[in-house]
């Protein structure tokens, strides 16, 4: 059931043209007709550290939602067992990340995330995508859109009826998420405010839920919407293998 804010469905290609121009300058590697930005790659333990600081930097300055804990942003057990995803600049500076684990039930994302999700139509197993963060200077580049769509495809490639998350409602990200075909359920916290790490004040707590069955459009979608971008940030390394299934 969508939030009334997030009704707004409005197309954001003209967001996304020009996001070239809007990410910092540096060094480039041409790769045909484009300048490489940089590469898109699966995170390995010696990245844990410039990970849990870009993490902990863009979570603590955000101004939407106010982080409890930074510690439990830190590279951990959860990361080795999942995959998790990295933008790294040609200078090597890792920029954006974020993390896929697979909740093998609705009761696994309930006790993971401290929310009531009895509102919720969530098949499960699901893909459960967490932990994006993105340097502030290249916020415009579309980076995060990236990674979900490389999550996307290898979910696609995989038999769990559906790819998921948690967020807080009216965030940035939203818009390319409806746009892309995401459902929206408000729910509740079930968690003290203590064992919670962020919170943000006004808003919802949204649970997103994007079936198996729309993967495939989400992708193309998400490929219309970043055009070039996907060039100048290539994937590079062998196809992603099915995230690590917590139960």
């Amino acid at each position: 059931m969508p939030l009334p804010e997030l009704l707004h469905t409005r197309t954001i290609d003209a967001e996304m043209n020009g996001l070239h121009s809007a990410c910092l300058g540096g060094q480039h590697v041409r790769l045909g007709g484009l300048a490489m930005e940089g590469v898109i790659r699966t995170a390995v333990a010696a990245d844990a550290a410039a990970i849990t600081a870009l993490r902990q930097a863009e979570y603590s300055t955000s101004h939407e939602f106010t982080l409890l804990s930074a510690s439990s942003l830190a590279w951990g057990p959860d990361d080795e067992f999942g995959l998790v995803l990295a933008a790294v600049r040609t200078d090597g500076t890792i920029v954006s990340t974020m993390r896929a684990r697979i909740f093998a039930s609705k009761s696994v994302f309930e006790r993971s995330s401290g929310l009531d999700l009895s509102p919720v139509e969530l098949p499960a197993p699901t893909w459960f995508l967490d932990r994006a963060s993105t340097h502030a200077g290249f916020r415009k580049c579309g980076l995060n859109a990236m990674l979900r769509y490389h999550l996307l495809k290898a979910a696609a490639g995989q038999d769990s009826p559906s790819v998921s998350g948690w967020l807080f409602s009216g965030v940035s990200r939203t818009k390319t998420m409806v746009e892309i075909g995401y459902c929206f359920t408000p729910v509740t916290a079930t968690q003290p405010r203590g064992y919670r790490h962020m919170e943000s004040p006004g808003r919802d707590y949204v649970v997103a839920v994007l079936p198996h069955a729309a993967l495939t459009h989400a992708c193309r979608r998400l490929e219309q919407m970043l055009g070039g971008e996907l060039e100048r940030w290539p994937w590079t390394g062998p196809e992603l293998p099915e995230a690590g299934m917590v139960s």
